[in-house]
């Protein structure tokens, strides 16, 4: 890549459109500056990735330092350009990228059929306070709703 070429891409990269491009660097048009980016933007790889991030993380450290004095004044769109400026710095070093955690998952000695039975034991249990008590539980609303045998529904003593 010719330095000509990296400074077009550096441009384009810092928001100039190619006829700017074009005109600061002497090209007869636009095409050429285009051109000349596009040789530029094959030769950049993820190999100087890296040093590409560095000068985007400079660009976004003066931006910082210019906003900075109105921000601490309390100028609202300051404040709002620099979290911004601090958003996009966090996505480029990668702050917001997943966290990875390893889960282990080792067999143990469950035994789903005796959990299923205290469960249904303590169910009962919960169930015999609640009557010996007078509270009314759901399951006993529900045995009522449905008629079930030995629980009659009040009201309705001549039902067949």
């Amino acid at each position: 890549m010719t330095p000509k070429e990296q400074r077009a891409y550096e441009l384009r990269l810092s928001g100039k459109t190619f006829k700017q491009i074009a005109a600061d660097l002497k090209y007869a048009d636009a095409s050429g500056a285009y051109q000349a980016y596009q040789r530029a933007r094959e030769v950049v790889s993820l190999e100087n990735i890296g040093e590409w991030r560095l000068l985007e993380l400079e660009r976004l450290n003066v931006v910082q330092e210019a906003l900075w004095e109105k921000v601490m004044e309390g100028h609202i769109p300051s404040v709002n350009a620099l979290l911004r400026v601090f958003d996009l710095r966090a996505k480029l070093i990668g702050l917001y990228s997943a966290e990875k955690h390893q889960v282990e998952y080792r067999e143990s000695d469950y035994n789903l059929d005796q959990s299923i039975k205290d469960m249904s034991e303590m169910i009962d249990l919960g169930v015999k306070y609640a009557e010996e008590h007078g509270i009314e539980t759901l399951y006993m609303q529900r045995k009522h709703k449905r008629g079930l045998p030995g629980i009659q529904k009040p009201g309705n003593e001549f039902e067949v």
